[in-house]
Parts: structure tokens; C-alpha cells; sequence
């Protein structure tokens, strides 16, 4: 009885956790911006980094708000229709010492970029920011934030684990596949492509499934404008549709090569889904 009262009165401290810290996420931004000497953040929580402008509409702020919002509100559809929410959810329900996963990966969601800004300045290609933002889950700055709000050790490490690995399916499955010129709809359900995903899910079974959400939700929270194609072909037709509207939104027309891959990057995202939730 004791214990279950416990874990009631933890799951009450963090019910809201998530929103807690997008309301706080300006001022933590700004913080850690005039910490590291990032004069481009510390003006502009929502600044923006036009090396990423092809696959990126939005600010690190606005962002990190789409990411979760999409999560929230549009992850379980998405699910649904792919006839995998069941099994996910299932997944997702099972708890980190009495919080259930669900509720700490959207925690994870607000953290997950914040690495961007100490890495700004870096004229590497590949910037490392997850590393990046590792180490700020590490500081005492944002430590203490999560403790204050009832998370202890191992809520700490489940999160700071998905943070760690958000970006991993990218990096090895969708940037290898446009390296090899096999980005596309047609190969996204192959069985060279089932393969990969089976590799990776199993490579990272600890996060298995949290790294194909978040490659979906860090997806959609890049742009506002979703295409809808059957194939190749059909991605293809549809870029004078973009350019336009790109033009009547006052957008760069840069953002043409990631409206156009979205649909690319939800086909892998669900074919990696299906792989890593049939392994048992």
C-alpha cells in the first residue's frame, strides 16, 4: 500500500514536468547562451542557423515546441494508422522506476537540441550535438531543474539515454541511404532497408523504439507543409506545388529539399517501427 502511494505522489510531482519546461525554455536557452559566450541565443532564444535552412523553417525555440507538440498531438494518429500504436504504446507504458516511458521521452524532448547552441561557433561537419547537449543535461543548470521536479537517478539516465541517441537513425540509416542514392520511397520498405533498421533496433535496444519516434516527431517539427505521395514520381510533381507555396508563405526556397524528403522519412520511420517492434 505504502509503495503504491509513493509512486502515486511521484507521478502527481511529474505529471507536468515537460510543460514546466517549455514554459522555463526561453530562460534556459538565454542562460546557457550567456554562459558559453553565444551572443546569437542569448539575444534570440529562437535564433536561427542558416546552415540548416534546406531542412529547417524554425528557430532552436520554436523547434523544440514543434517536436513535443507533434508528439503530443500527432504521434498516436500517426500510430494508428500504420497499425503499430498498440504495440507502441504498450512499449512506452512500461516504467523507469514508477514514471512510465512515455512521460519521461517527452521530458527527453525538450533537451534534446539544446547542445546547438555551445556548438554553434563549430565549423565541423558533423557538430556532435547530442554529445553537446549531454553534457548540459550533466550541469548542475539543468540537473537541478529535473531533480527539483521529483526525478531521480534512473529517470535521469532513461532520459538523458534518449537524448544521447535521438539522433542516431538518422546518422546511420537515412544519411547512409542518400550517401548511396537509395533515399526514396521505393527502397524505404526493402528488405535491405528492413535489414538496417532490424540492425540498429538491435544496436540500441535500449532506446530501440524512442529513436524511430523521435526521428518522426524531430521530422515534423522541422516544417509546416506535408506532401502526400504514393511514390517517387508523385514527390517529384509536386515540387512547382512547394516552390509556390514557399513563395505565398515568404519562405526560402531551400526548404523545397526537406518538404520533399518528408514523405521519404516517415516511410523509413515506419519501416524501422515495424522491425524494431517485431524483435523480441
Amino acid at each position: 500500500m505504502f509503495i503504491n502511494i509513493l509512486i502515486m505522489s511521484i507521478k502527481m510531482k511529474t505529471n507536468n514536468i515537460a510543460g514546466s519546461l517549455d514554459k522555463g525554455l526561453p530562460e534556459i536557452i538565454t542562460q546557457i547562451a550567456s554562459e558559453y559566450g553565444i551572443a546569437e541565443y542569448a539575444e534570440n532564444p529562437d535564433f536561427f542557423d542558416r546552415r540548416m535552412l534546406r531542412w529547417h523553417q524554425y528557430g532552436l525555440l520554436t523547434h523544440t515546441r514543434k517536436v513535443r507538440e507533434h508528439f503530443l498531438s500527432d504521434l498516436d494518429g500517426i500510430l494508428t494508422n500504420w497499425a503499430l500504436y498498440a504495440s507502441v504504446e504498450s512499449y512506452l507504458s512500461n516504467t523507469v522506476d514508477g514514471i512510465d516511458k512515455r512521460r519521461l521521452l517527452e521530458i527527453s524532448t525538450i533537451p534534446h537540441d539544446l547542445g546547438k547552441i555551445i556548438c554553434l561557433h563549430s565549423n565541423e561537419t558533423n557538430r556532435e550535438h547530442e554529445a553537446a547537449s549531454i553534457s548540459l543535461l550533466d550541469s548542475r543548470f539543468i540537473k537541478d531543474r529535473l531533480t527539483e521536479c521529483g526525478l531521480n537517478d534512473k529517470h535521469l539516465g532513461y532520459i538523458r539515454r534518449c537524448v544521447e541517441t535521438h539522433d542516431v537513425f538518422g546518422k546511420e540509416i537515412r544519411d547512409k541511404l542518400k550517401r548511396s542514392e537509395k533515399l526514396s520511397l521505393k527502397y524505404s520498405t526493402k528488405e535491405e532497408v528492413r535489414k538496417l533498421c532490424r540492425d540498429l533496433a538491435r544496436k540500441y535496444s535500449d532506446t530501440r523504439l524512442e529513436i524511430g519516434i523521435f526521428f518522426i516527431c524531430d521530422s515534423l517539427g522541422k516544417l509546416d507543409m506535408r506532401i502526400e505521395a504514393k511514390d517517387d514520381s508523385q514527390i517529384a510533381e509536386s515540387e512547382e506545388e512547394v516552390k509556390k507555396y514557399l513563395l505565398f508563405k515568404n519562405l526560402p526556397e531551400e526548404l523545397r529539399f526537406g518538404i520533399m524528403q518528408m514523405p521519404v522519412n516517415l516511410s523509413i520511420g515506419r519501416t524501422y517501427l515495424e522491425e524494431a517492434t517485431s524483435l523480441k
